[in-house]
């Protein structure tokens, strides 16, 4: 049996500023971050 699992999250009041980007991008290879998000799907 597989698995499946998406993992976002959002930033409500501000945008991510560059160094929490830098850090949310050390966290995965495979994940979209931008300014408002980070989305990462696993299989």
């Amino acid at each position: 049996m597989s698995e499946y699992q998406w993992i976002e999250f959002l930033a409500i009041e501000s945008p991510l500023d560059s160094d929490a980007i830098g850090f949310m991008q050390a966290q995965s290879s495979r994940a979209e971050v931008d300014q408002w998000r980070f989305a990462n799907e696993c299989r």
